[in-house]
């Protein structure tokens, strides 16, 4: 699997998801509860406007939230990080958000939904706030919930979609509200300290004037898909072996000492050496009604497309250093890849200490070759390639001072040809998008940490759909049945395509991954229990 690694500059990154910084941010004291255990901690709060069409409603009531997202700076989502997931959630609902607009808003008799089809722009603010805030640098992101579709129960849904407001605290927001790309700026709670963590004091803090301005309508519908198909890596560096495909697999699974056939200088055999998955823009057909009723409500059809981008400048990050060959383009989406946690037993929290994750290239085809006469374009794409290769990320001190590890089984692909070409660009590369120093980023080798890890597939603009999901999964206090999860009073139709998982197996040669191990990994990419596992031999069996 490919490191994400440069941030670039270009319009892609840009384009960057609805980061939201303050201005005039006034700084006073709180009280922090009477509970001695509970640390000091922050309260992010200020005015959310809003600029756009008028809300819809339904029985008696507008529909849809403000829903703003808190992200650490140290953990953004793509382009800009590799976070799936925000610390934090304030959703402030629109008959709050809209209650000086009421009597120019129309509710049907039968409780029916009425939306506006005259195009009439309106404005309208609240207050908003964030509480329990820990030390620490932040972005606020955000958007209006136009369509409703919200649900807190699945976390899923806290990616926009298509045609909600976005915004942010912008530094330029005349400017950016004209065209111009925006500039964010960051929120922080409590005193830099010399290690990097953030000290709140005693009596906590409050930012208080935290502007947050939602304008600008999401272009991309969220990006829903299925594993179609998967094209297994080729394990011999011979002409004569063929790929094998697997049809609709409920999960993949590759060997952590996944050995890679070719390096990243064979450009015409490379492709067959990693793990290709097929991604479909939509549902399976068996699964289409259930995902489109409640309470999915999944915005999908038979004719779903992905939006298949490139601005004509962006490259894959890292090319000169890790991937294929220098210029190929960064086609969006991208794809990310976590550790999933193993002590989870629904299956659905991603492992945060140490975090584990990776990420792939985004193709036409399951063939770079296709990549390499690519031009400015954006496509409507039933179908898309992800191309993942065996390298991972990992990060376990939180601190933005702190380290990051690269590993990847063998540092020699099977044709004899190095599998990173510039061990200190692709060093230099994983420090910038971390925002770490790159003198405490390093690269391994070692084999690949087993576990399940979720796939997640991001646009720029942070909107992001990841397998496994709620929608698949049971959660709480549900009871997983034969296709469902139940509760004393709901039962609900789960979708099987939505428990997909890449796993990282067994080695085939477990005694010499335990022998690769050295401190960097354990310190760096081992949890308690790897590391429990280890110890008693059985880590890589």
């Amino acid at each position: 699997m490919l490191p994400i690694l440069r941030s670039s500059t270009s319009s892609l990154a840009l384009l960057a998801p609805l980061m939201l910084a303050f201005t005039g941010v006034a700084v006073a004291s709180c009280t922090p509860p009477d509970d001695a255990a509970l640390p000091p901690a922050g309260v992010i709060s200020g005015t959310v406007s809003y600029v756009g069409p008028k809300p819809c409603t339904e029985s008696g009531h507008v529909v849809g939230a403000a829903n703003l997202l808190l992200f650490e700076t140290k953990n953004l989502p793509p382009p800009d990080g590799l976070a799936t997931r925000s610390v934090r959630i304030s959703a402030v609902p629109g008959t709050l958000l809209f209650a000086d607009l009421a009597p120019r808003l129309t509710y049907n008799a039968d409780g029916s939904r009425w939306c506006p089809t005259d195009g009439e722009r309106v404005t309208s603010s609240v207050p908003f706030s964030f509480a329990a805030v820990g030390g620490g640098q932040f972005q606020v992101r955000g958007y209006y919930d136009l369509v409703g579709d919200f649900n807190p129960a699945f976390k899923i849904t806290t990616s926009s979609a298509k045609g909600n407001i976005s915004g942010g605290a912008l530094l330029n927001a005349a400017e950016a509200a004209g065209g111009q790309d925006p500039i964010y700026a960051q929120v922080t709670i409590g005193q830099r300290q010399p290690d990097g963590t953030y000290l709140v004091p005693p009596t906590g803090v409050h930012l208080t004037n935290v502007s947050v301005s939602l304008w600008k309508p999401f272009a991309f519908e969220r990006p829903y898909y299925h594993v179609k198909s998967v094209h297994y890596p080729v394990l011999t560096a011979t002409a004569s072996e063929q790929v094998r495909i697997v049809e609709a697999p409920p999960f993949v699974e590759v060997a952590s000492d996944w050995h890679i056939a070719y390096g990243p200088s064979e450009i015409t055999s490379i492709s067959n050496a990693l793990l290709g998955l097929e991604l479909s823009a939509t549902m399976p057909a068996a699964e289409m009604a259930t995902a489109q009723a409640f309470p999915y409500r999944f915005r999908v059809g038979a004719a779903s497309t992905f939006d298949l981008f490139w601005d004509g400048k962006a490259r894959v990050p890292g090319t000169k250093s890790a991937i294929v060959a220098d210029g190929l383009p960064a086609y969006g989406p991208s794809i990310v890849v976590a550790k999933l946690d193993p002590n989870d037993p629904k299956h659905l929290a991603g492992q945060a200490n140490p975090r584990v994750v990776s990420s792939g290239i985004v193709a036409k085809e399951f063939s770079l070759l296709t990549l390499l006469n690519a031009t400015q374009t954006t496509e409507a794409h039933a179908t898309i390639v992800a191309l993942l290769r065996p390298t991972l990320i990992c990060i376990t001190d939180p601190n933005v001072n702190g380290p990051a590890h690269i590993i990847t089984p063998f540092k020699q692909s099977l044709s004899d040809k190095p599998v990173v070409a510039d061990e200190a660009g692709l060093i230099t590369d994983v420090a910038a998008l971390l925002r770490r120093d790159p003198k405490k980023t390093t690269f391994g080798e070692s084999c690949l940490i087993p576990g399940d890890y979720a796939m997640n597939v991001v646009y720029p603009t942070s909107q992001a759909w990841t397998l496994p999901n709620e929608s698949g999964l049971c959660m709480g206090n549900e009871v997983t049945g034969t296709g469902t999860c139940e509760t004393k009073d709901t039962s609900r139709t789960t979708l099987a395509s939505q428990r997909f998982v890449i796993r990282i197996g067994k080695a085939a040669d477990p005694k010499a991954c335990r022998a690769k191990v050295d401190a960097l990994t354990k310190a760096n990419c081992l949890s308690p229990s790897d590391l429990a596992k280890l110890e008693a031999g059985t880590l890589f069996d």
